[in-house]
């Protein structure tokens, strides 16, 4: 999983994405991690503290397996398309 977390923006850059594209995708990423974090606070004080952990990790797992289907084909056009 962390390979590909890791790979994704380095390939992108390495198809041709700016940098200050990916750099603008932390704009998108932070109000994310921002929430998750709040509810991950509030489902720790459940009365099922690992539930949440759980499903957190299969969410990590998929998309770790979806950004690593996204990179990995697409062509210079297809990411300067998206990212630009």
């Amino acid at each position: 999983m962390l390979p590909a977390e890791q790979a994704a923006p380095l390939k992108l850059l390495e198809k041709g994405v700016s940098k200050e594209a990916l750099a603008g995708l932390v704009l998108l990423e932070f109000p994310c991690e921002l929430a998750s974090a709040v509810l991950a606070g509030r489902w720790a004080s459940s009365p099922t503290p690992f539930a949440p952990f759980m499903l957190g990790y299969k969410i990590r797992l998929v998309m770790a397996a979806a950004v690593t289907l996204v990179v990995s084909p697409c062509s210079l056009n297809c990411l300067t398309a998206v990212f630009a």
